[in-house]
Formats: C-alpha cells, sequence, structure tokens
C-alpha cells in the first residue's frame, strides 16, 4: 500500500480553504462602492424587490450610493423595509434619495398592481393604473 510508512492518513484541508486564505465579512477600500459609483446612478429610480435584507438591502444602499434619486424596495416585512430606510438615510443624509417602502409579495398580482401604483413614476414613465 502507497501509505504503509505513514501512520496517519495526510490532513485534507476544506474546500474553501484551498482558495480563500483570507475571509472578509465587511467592505474594504478595493471594493467599496463609495467612490467608484458616486453618481454613476444620479437622476435614475430604481426598484429592488426582496430590499428588506440581504443582497437586495445590498442593492438598495449601493444606488443611494450612487445617487439614484427613487430608490423603490419591497418586502414582505415592514420592519425590514425601515431598517433599510435608516441604514440609506445613515449612508447618504436624510432627504438626499427618495426611498419608497412597499409592503409586498411579488407572487400576488394584486401586490405587484399596488407596487406600481405606490413606486408611480419611474425615470418618466408611469406605471401606474
Amino acid at each position: 500500500m502507497f501509505y504503509d510508512d505513514v501512520k496517519q492518513p495526510p490532513r485534507m484541508l476544506s474546500f474553501p480553504a484551498l482558495f480563500t486564505p483570507t475571509w472578509r465579512h465587511d467592505l474594504y477600500p478595493a471594493i467599496s462602492p463609495k467612490e467608484d459609483l458616486v453618481g454613476s446612478a444620479e437622476g435614475l429610480s430604481v426598484l429592488i424587490t426582496g430590499g428588506g435584507r440581504g443582497v437586495g438591502k445590498g442593492i438598495a444602499l449601493v444606488f443611494a450610493m450612487a445617487r439614484a434619486k427613487k430608490v423603490v424596495i419591497t418586502s414582505r416585512t415592514l420592519t425590514q423595509l425601515e431598517e433599510v430606510e435608516q441604514a440609506i438615510e445613515a449612508e447618504v443624509g436624510k432627504g438626499k434619495v427618495t426611498v419608497i417602502k412597499v409592503v409586498a409579495d411579488i407572487t400576488n398580482r394584486e401586490d405587484v398592481e399596488r407596487l406600481f401604483e405606490a413606486a408611480g413614476e419611474l425615470d418618466g414613465k408611469s406605471y401606474s393604473g
């Protein structure tokens, strides 16, 4: 056998450890949107589904930092939407971007119609009624 002279089999590294020597949980200068994206969405209106947490929350924050004029966020939980609105205000300043929060389930037709009604005009096009 190949391992006859080895008392223990060799230790195997876990898969992520082979490729990710440093784990990062926060933004660092090389990937921070604050410098590169500032002004890149200036004047745009965006609608983000699932904007109450996770990736959707991050997208909402980045568009606000990029100076979008209106950020419409939707989630099934109002408290999550309020937390995202507070995070946007803390990041870019109160009143710098219009944040519209809509509690909706996008699998429900009536909720989707109500979402677009609340969003109103997005970049010159009206999607309501």
